[in-house]
């Protein structure tokens, strides 16, 4: 009888439906990705990188196929149960539509929108009319308020002392550069579900910032130099295979 691994085992039971195996399976490949890659990053001998960006490259598509395995059995699952009621159905859609009771319906919901819609949109001109003769902050002075306090809070970054971040604000700068250069907003990537795990090394007393998606998914490792610059290994697109400066000065927009 063929022995298995415990992380093979844990495999077949997530490809069977059990979900606390499939979480504990997730957990341990990022695990052993989140390693693979601080290792990768203080290993300077070339041999030594070599080897250990081919174990990295088998882990993250190991795990990619399993995603896309997980996804595809819910496609099809969400597929198969979307056509079960299909089949049982005996009355059409379109067989509702020619009901009487729905006809003097729709034509009452018409009727009333006629009438409702033109009104609405008349006091809202009005109001709107009234406004701008009586409120001077619809035209230049309110941009000119939102110009200052845009200035303000770009001064305020810029005075931020790096080498002493706290993690929300080590947060806020790793995913605003990140989204920045995604052409989007670090406040966008965070209600999605972004978010930032750091640490101090104890080798080179820097701190390490892993940005992870909102699936879980490592996708950028960042640290804060000691001139207290943003870094990312391999750059915001990870193609350099180096730590590259990607952020000067602290900033959240």
């Amino acid at each position: 009888m063929a022995e298995f691994s415990n992380e093979e085992y844990l495999r077949a039971l997530a490809d069977n439906g059990d979900r606390e195996a499939a979480k504990e399976y997730e957990q341990a490949l990022d695990n052993r990705i989140f390693q693979l890659q601080i290792s990768l990053a203080q290993t300077s001998d070339p041999q030594g990188r070599k080897e250990v960006q081919k174990l990295l490259e088998q882990e993250e598509k190991k795990k990619r196929d399993y995603f896309q395995e997980k996804e595809e059995k819910a496609v099809s699952e969400f597929r198969r149960r979307k056509n079960e009621p299909a089949r049982s159905r005996k009355v059409s859609s379109f067989d509702r539509l020619r009901d009487p009771k729905v006809i003097r319906w729709v034509i009452g919901v018409v009727a009333v929108a006629a009438v409702v819609i033109p009104v609405v949109t008349l006091m809202w001109y009005s109001n709107n009319q009234n406004e701008n003769v009586t409120n001077p902050w619809k035209n230049g002075q309110l941009a000119k308020s939102k110009e200052a306090a845009a200035a303000s809070s770009d001064n305020q970054s810029s005075n931020v002392d790096t080498s002493s971040l706290s993690d929300q604000q080590l947060e806020d700068w790793v995913v605003s550069t990140y989204a920045k250069e995604q052409g989007s907003t670090g406040e966008s990537y965070k209600n999605l579900g972004w978010n930032v795990y750091s640490w101090t090394d104890d080798d080179d007393n820097l701190v390490y910032a892993q940005l992870s998606d909102s699936y879980g998914n490592n996708v950028l490792l960042f640290r804060v130099d000691k001139k207290g610059q943003l870094e990312a290994y391999g750059g915001l697109d990870g193609s350099s295979g180096s730590w590259d400066v990607v952020s000067k000065k602290y900033s959240t927009s």
